[in-house]
This record gives structure tokens, sequence and C-alpha cells, in this order.
């Protein structure tokens, strides 16, 4: 797997997607314009400002759009304007109505306009583009797009194929209206189009109520979407990016579908984890992007190694429906071994990678010995498996029920200096495949992490446990 290390090329946050564009009144870095919420603990140091922008839209004459075959679908807060069929766009501005309750509550309401009236964006969907431009609703100083792009209160954007992505998009597109009415400067791209991504990645229930910031179960459910299997590729094509690598993107990445898998695998991650997920909710609770910075180093620094570490082991194995609070890395302090003692630890596997509390050191020969039965499924009937594992099937490369170890640096105390080097992260992602017995010797100090070797979201039926004990050589 290669580190990609981003570089800070340019401010301009224009970004072609398989997604959208972001216009930006000022750079990303530096101090902006805009003032966010001054609420208790959210780092912000100024007030919103007491009235959001205008409503500027242009305004259409619908009756003349309807004969070129241009029509509108308007609720509260979308106006929709349209060449494709009916049927797939009438249901389109509730939508948009039912983000707009999930945006408030998320991010906090906004403030009124001078005018005092209700919220709402245009938004342009578009089959024959040419159609629009002849119109005069396809702005000629608008850049291209290969999928979407707002500005302002409107947004553009391509028909899509299939149902889910276009209210993806749609999404997606709208978010950024609402992030962005009050002007000013940007957080980091990464948050910016993460955020977009992470709202617009949602679910209709059979009763038709949508639920926002899902986190994928079954890949049926979200025909168009993909970032899981960019992510995957990226993987298996040695282009992962670390945490630090997902933070620094820039707008020039942008201009490629798979920065928009990292910045969403990341909100995702930090989104659902039941550890992290409240400071990363935090950020969003003040429209302070001045403070940005500020906020998400008070946030996360003081557990960012741990933070480094488990994304890598997320992003290594993601897949639908994963079980965050089963699979969360709960972190412990390590302690090294004597030489010649041995120290029992116990793995469960009903659970995600899990701290030792034993630290390695390099360079050292350790023997495990793990044992114990765990029963991983119960039908057609119970599978049983050793520390060995079953090859009935493979997960991530391993036999289901293998006893797999990691060694964190990161959440060692070692080199906690700085992120992580490309050597580290293939060491990390690698892993130990254990046995009953296993000899070997540790390339790199640093805490050890055991599991159970199973999918993350197939961890709620598993029974049983591994007793394992891991003895340091006397030399």
């Amino acid at each position: 797997m290669t580190l990609s290390r981003t570089r800070c090329l340019s401010t301009v946050l224009t970004c072609l997607v398989g997604a959208c564009s972001v216009m930006a009144a000022a750079p990303a870095s530096g101090q902006p314009a805009s003032a966010g919420r001054n609420d208790k603990g959210s780092g912000a140091s100024a007030p919103l400002p007491e009235f959001r922008p205008s409503d500027v839209r242009p305004r259409h004459d619908d009756k003349k759009l309807a004969e070129r075959g241009i029509r509108v679908f308007e609720s509260r807060r979308l106006k929709l304007y349209t060449d494709i069929e009916a049927r797939q766009a009438e249901a389109l501005p509730r939508v948009i109505d039912a983000a707009y309750d999930d945006w408030t509550t998320y991010f906090g309401p906004l403030p009124p306009n001078r005018e005092r009236t209700d919220f709402q964006v245009t938004g342009y969907l578009m089959a024959d583009k040419t159609l629009f431009r002849e119109a005069g609703l396809l702005p000629e100083d608008l850049p291209e797009f290969l999928n979407g792009r707002h500005r302002g209160a409107e947004f553009w954007m391509n028909q899509q194929k299939h149902d889910y992505y276009r209210r993806h998009l749609l999404i997606h597109e709208a978010t950024h209206c609402y992030m962005t009415i009050l002007g000013g400067r940007l957080p980091p791209l990464w948050y910016v189009e993460g955020m977009a991504e992470l709202f617009g990645t949602h679910h209709v229930a059979s009763d038709g109520k949508i639920t926002f910031r899902t986190f994928p179960q079954r890949a049926a459910d979200y025909a168009g979407h993909g970032r899981i299997t960019i992510i995957r590729d990226e993987i298996a094509a040695g282009r992962g990016l670390t945490l630090d690598a997902v933070e620094a993107l820039d707008g020039n990445e942008f201009l490629k579908n798979e920065s928009y898998g990292w910045s969403w695998g990341l909100c995702e991650f930090l989104e659902h984890h039941p550890r992290w997920r409240e400071p990363f909710r935090s950020l969003a609770r003040n429209f302070n992007y001045r403070d940005f910075d500020r906020a998400y180093r008070a946030a996360f620094d003081e557990s960012r190694n741990d933070l480094r570490a488990e994304w890598t082991l997320f992003a290594s194995t993601i897949h639908e429906g994963i079980d965050f609070e089963r699979a969360a890395v709960r972190f412990a302090d390590a302690r090294p071994i004597a030489a010649g003692t041995s120290r029992k630890t116990e793995v469960r596997s009903d659970r995600g990678c899990q701290s030792t509390g034993l630290m390695l050191e390099a360079g050292v020969d350790y023997e495990v010995t793990a044992t114990g039965r765990v029963t991983l499924a119960t039908t057609p009937k119970p599978w049983i498996s050793e520390p060995q594992g079953v090859t009935i099937r493979y997960v991530e490369g391993h036999p289901t029920g293998q006893l797999l170890g990691w060694i964190s640096s990161a959440s060692s105390g070692a080199d906690r200096s700085g992120p992580d080097t490309e050597t580290r992260l293939r060491r990390k992602l690698a892993g130990i495949p254990f046995g009953p017995r296993t000899a070997f010797r540790a390339d790199q100090s640093g805490a050890l992490l055991l599991r159970v070797n199973d999918r993350d979201s197939e961890l709620g039926d598993n029974k049983g446990d591994y007793q394992v004990q891991v003895k340091r050589s006397s030399k």
C-alpha cells in the first residue's frame, strides 16, 4: 500500500466529480469573514450574523419553460427545474424538505433573512444540458462539471441512471447550499465534501421516511454510490490514504472521484464511531469556520494517535454493514513483557480489534499460544472455530475465526510525534496470522492488538473467546 501524500498546490475550491464543485468566496485557510454561534465548548468566538443573505435567485417564466419541456416541481425548500420524467422528479423536492430538518438539527438553524422568507434553493436537474443552456438556465460562466455543481442557493446536476444516486447527488448539492449560504471562508475540503457526501448517503424506508447520514448496510440499496468500492480499490492498488493524507486533500485532488470516496469514508467513520462521534458532531454546531482548525485540534489532538491507528484498520477492511459499536477499538495503556516471562489476555469473538495491554519491542522474539473455541454463526449450523480458523470462508485473506494481530505504534506511545510513515502503514495493514502456537519476531515496537477474524458486520452473533498467552524470549 503506497502512502499518498497530498500537496497544498492551490486554494482554488473547484471540484469536479462524480459529485460536485464548491465555489468559495475565499480560500479555505486563514481567517474567514463568516461568523459562528458562540455555543459553550464549541471553540466559537463570534455570534452568527443577524441575517443570512437575501434571496437573489433568478426568477424564471415557468410557463414558457414548460413549453420548452422544462417543468418545475416545488416544495418549501426546493424549486426544481428538470426535463426528466415526472415520475422520477415529483418526489425529489420533499427529499430536500426532509434534509433541511436534518441540517438544522445537525448544524443549527440559519438566521432569517431581512425579508423573513423561507430558506429555499433552486436546482436544475438536466437530462439535456443543451436545452437548459438555450433556455438561459445554465450560466455561461459556470465552469464545466461531471455530475454536479453549486453556487450560492442554486445548483446544477446531470440526470443519473439510478434513483438512489439521483437523490444522493441532489442532497449533496443542496447540503453545500446550506453549509455555505452565510459566505466567508470554508473549512478544509475533506470536511466540506465529506459532509455533503455524509448527508447524501441516505436510506428510504418502506413507508417513505428518509434517514440521512446512514452507513450502507446493503450495496443493493445504494445503487450508484460506490464509495466503499472506491476505497477498497484504492487500497488494493497501493494508493491508500492515511488520516493525515485525507485531511490534506486539496482542490486539485477533488478533480477525481477517489477524493470524494476518502472524504466520505473519514466523515462516516467519525460520525458513527462511539468514541469520536460527539467530538466530530460538535464541529458542525457553530458554523464558525474561522475557528474550525482550532476546534478540530481541540476535539482530536489528545486521541490523535489512536485515531490514526483505527482509521487505518477501518479503511483497510471497509465493507457494508459495519457494526461500529462492536468494531471500535478500546485502546489501553501497554506495558512491556519482561524477558523470559509471559502475560495472558483474553480475546472476545464478538468484538473487533482489542487492546491487549502488551507492549512488544522491535527485534525481540515472542511466542503466542492460543486456546479456546468460538462460534461465529449459527446457520445453517454452528460455525465452530479454534485459533487457526476455519477455511470454510476467508475474510480479508485469512480464514474465518483465525487469531490475528497487529502492532500499533500509534497507540503505544512509540513515535507519537508525527504521522504514519509508509513503512509503518504497510506493517499495520498486513496483520500477523496466529494459530495455536506461533513464534515470531516483532519488526516494530508497539502495542499488540488482537482479534478473532470475522467481518465487522457479523460480530453480533459471535460467542466465545480465545485465551492467549504471549511469552517473551529470555534473550
